[in-house]
């Protein structure tokens, strides 16, 4: 009997097509990644091109930095020849861009250090969005300081303006651009005082104001937030109110976010000035805020009938400076199945806070605190430092917990974390610095760890070099030889060297088979055995690797 086998060819649609090539096109927002994949997928058929590779587009706009406006070039030119539809932020910011098809497509500016002028809304005609990031000196301000920017009413404004000494005050001219002109979504001021103002037209395009370190009065800041109508996020940090009382300051809020309902992100951080229990109550029970954030020094409480009857409040989190009595909020919290993510300082007692029925975030300073922790909707726990053995009891009364973040973690504690049958349920861990072991760890162990923990997924470690590696690169691509589960890997090893190099000596024929048959990893620190302790390189070599198979390379310790 003879037995035939009859293979079908199955054809995708071009919509199911152009849905996976733009998933992999926008899993890299890089100009190199983008040129490589373009010169890759290109070469099929013309009517691929047309039907498919033509239709696609760059969701994110491409940032420019001061150094790579030839590779900018040259995917335009392939942009334009294929019909790849992209958008450009310029990170630094340029006068003139000599390709006009690139300067067309520049719908945002960040961080631009100088002044916007009618002439620069005309040679960017696309602009959407600029954000000014201006420092003044005492001479400017000596010689007034001159209107920031010409209005367009169709561009989003974002200014941050600093001062390098104490406490200048807003002329009327500026104060009157600030704070009686709607031209700015978001305002950032740090270090000055702004001057008592008669000012009427609303400010309605304000949604971001942040006061840092700056003076002004009660009537002032009245002014302000009564004619905002569309503020969304308030950031008071260590505001020194001229004349006194911060309890209006807690009241004033109250209003603006009763009246409006738009506000939904508050930071209150002060250690200067006390605030009554009550106040501090009221402004819980009125603000419609999802995300509120306090940093302050609160009376003890006066009265124990105070009830907090929220439930606008996801995110809560509350410090208390100089006060050391117990302050339950919690406790008279009516209703707290809305929070979902919460941090606990010294300060602060819960008694009750298995009835946080909806807490996905779990933030302590006191480990003592949460050790009997029960909340089967809890991912997530973040913490400076914390005992293994507590951890361990948390994540066993808490099997829903996935990540882990911790602020300091000795090298010994890490290798324990490292043992997946310590830690079965973490699939993310994120350390921002590991300390060393008393004594040497051995390299060999851990290495043996990472490679066979079958639970971590995603592992980011902002400092790790007190871990002595000869070889930093290859520890890490022998990582990626056996474990196949990663998919995120960021850890800043001491990946520099002693010695002035000018060429790799990672071997690139062994990484790119470790990509080609670990198809898991997606995003990895992997920097050249050039880089130095400033800057952190990828050779052309490495980057071209890491474009052939869609591995995010990053640069930034700070990822996660």
């Amino acid at each position: 009997m003879t037995t035939s086998t009859t293979l079908q060819t199955i054809t995708l649609p071009n919509i199911i097509i152009k849905v996976i090539l733009e998933y992999l096109l926008n899993r890299v927002v890089e100009f190199d990644y983008l040129i490589d994949f373009i010169h890759r997928y290109t070469l099929i058929s013309k009517k691929w091109n047309e039907e498919i590779i033509g239709k696609l587009k760059v969701n994110n706009s491409l940032t420019t930095t001061s150094c790579n406006y030839e590779l900018i070039n040259k995917w335009n030119r392939l942009a334009d020849r294929y019909k790849v539809d992209y958008e450009v932020q310029l990170e630094v910011y340029k006068k003139t861009i000599e390709n006009s098809e690139i300067r067309d497509r520049v719908v945002s500016i960040r961080n631009s250090i100088g002044l916007f002028t009618k002439d620069d809304y005309n040679y960017y005609k696309n602009i959407r969005d600029i954000s000014l990031k201006i420092k003044i000196s005492i001479h400017e301000f000596e010689h007034d300081l001159p209107l920031l920017i010409d209005y367009s009413k169709r561009v989003n404004h974002e200014l941050t303006l600093f001062s390098d000494f104490s406490y200048p005050k807003l002329s009327e001219k500026v104060s009157e651009t600030f704070f009686n002109q709607s031209i700015f979504k978001s305002l950032s001021l740090s270090y000055f005082t702004i001057s008592e103002m008669n000012h009427h037209n609303e400010l309605s395009l304000l949604q971001q104001l942040n006061l840092f370190s700056v003076v002004v009065s009660v009537d002032s800041l009245s002014s302000i937030l009564s004619r905002s109508p569309n503020l969304f996020k308030l950031v008071l940090n260590e505001i020194d109110i001229a004349d006194g009382d911060y309890n209006i300051v807690l009241k004033l809020i109250s209003n603006v976010s009763l009246k409006y309902q738009k506000l939904n992100h508050l930071l209150i951080h002060s250690n200067k000035y006390t605030v009554s229990y009550s106040s501090f109550v009221d402004l819980i029970n009125t603000i419609k805020c999802q995300n509120v954030d306090f940093r302050i020094v609160i009376e003890s409480p006066e009265q124990n009938q105070l009830v907090i009857d929220n439930t606008s409040i996801e995110k809560f989190r509350i410090i208390l400076e100089q006060n050391y009595s117990k302050i339950d909020i919690f406790s008279i919290w009516k209703d707290k199945s809305n929070l979902r993510d919460i941090y606990l300082s010294t300060g602060v007692s819960i008694e009750d806070m298995n009835k946080l029925i909806s807490l996905d975030t779990l933030h302590f300073h006191d480990d003592k605190m949460v050790s009997q922790v029960k909340i089967a909707s809890l991912r997530e726990l973040k913490t400076k430092t914390c005992p293994i053995h507590t951890i361990k009891i948390i994540l066993q009364n808490n099997i829903g917990i996935t990540k882990l973040d911790v602020f300091i973690m000795s090298a010994k504690k890490l290798a324990k974390i490292l043992d997946s049958k310590s830690f079965p349920t973490l699939t993310s861990l994120v350390i921002k610095y590991v300390h060393p072991a008393e004594r040497d760890i051995n390299v060999d162990a851990l290495l043996s760890l990472f490679q066979n923990n079958r639970n971590l997924q995603y592992i980011s470690i902002q400092n790790c070099k007190s871990i002595s590696l000869k070889n930093p690169q290859e520890f890490v691509m022998s990582i990626l030889q056996v474990n196949s589960i990663l998919i995120s890997f960021i850890v800043h090893f001491n990946f520099t060297t002693n010695e002035d190099k000018i060429e790799d000596n990672i071997d690139f024929n062994l990484l790119d088979t470790i990509f080609s048959n670990n198809r898991t990893i997606q995003k990895l620190l992997l920097p050249s055995t050039i880089s130095n302790d400033v800057n952190i390189i990828y050779s052309q070599k490495l980057i071209n690797i890491f474009n052939k198979h869609s591995v995010i390379r990053t640069t930034n310790v700070d990822d996660k």
